[in-house]
């Protein structure tokens, strides 16, 4: 069995145009990388992740999206030794392609961590606010759009409630997604790891042993 790192991401906005706020989170990511190098770790996975109340203006996205570009290279810099993954966030804010597509052009070196139960949830976000609806944020749109950057694919369900915002992270045939579909898109990306993030059973159970086992046989006749 080998391993793969998570970075830290809740409270920790390395985004953030306020350089004191962003160079302390940075270090903290500096010490994330030096740990995980002693395991010598397939990848090391982080998300541009953060909640800003002023993100709404143009100014300051701008500033928010230089910030990211330039913190993004920081962390591709710290890990040159093991490959560095992008996530897309549940969420409208580094949740849609235009987001994630410009530090993927400008840095080489990064990969891209698709999480296809975020984009259902960005999907619903983006399409219940105000504008930027044009974009295209089906799963085999991302997938279409970065397929030679795709390193790894977090699979999980996602449930749909009427017109509710649908829930992430369900146990696969416990929710609505087709799984069939996504596999064949998967299949045409670059991807090399698949990573089960299946945390519940139903709304507030957590799954079981059994449930990870059954997504576990379910996947690998799935994507073989």
């Amino acid at each position: 069995m080998e391993i793969s790192f998570h970075g830290p991401w809740s409270g920790k906005v390395i985004f953030h145009p306020r350089h004191e706020i962003s160079d302390a989170c940075l270090k903290i990511y500096e010490k994330c990388l030096k740990f995980a190098e002693k395991f010598n770790p397939l990848y090391f996975n982080f998300h541009q992740f953060g909640y800003l109340a002023t993100s709404g203006f143009e100014e300051i996205r701008k500033k928010i999206f230089d910030k990211a570009l330039e913190t993004t290279r920081t962390i591709v810099n710290f890990g040159r030794s093991f490959p560095i993954t992008i996530e897309n966030n549940p969420s409208s804010l580094f949740g849609c392609p235009r987001d994630i597509k410009p530090l993927l052009d400008k840095i080489n070196d990064l990969n891209f961590c698709f999480d296809v139960g975020h984009a259902v949830v960005s999907k619903w976000e983006i399409q219940h606010a105000k504008g930027r609806t044009d974009e295209k944020l089906e799963i085999k749109d991302w997938l279409d759009l970065f397929k030679d950057r795709v390193l790894t694919v977090h699979l999980h369900d996602c449930l749909f409630e009427g017109s509710l915002k649908p829930v992430d992270h369900f146990v696969i045939g416990k929710g609505n997604l087709n799984f069939e579909n996504i596999a064949k898109a998967v299949k045409k990306t670059s991807c090399r790891y698949v990573v089960l993030e299946t945390f519940y059973a139903r709304k507030g159970v957590f799954a079981s042993e059994e449930d990870l086992k059954d997504n576990l046989e379910f996947c690998r006749g799935l994507i073989k």
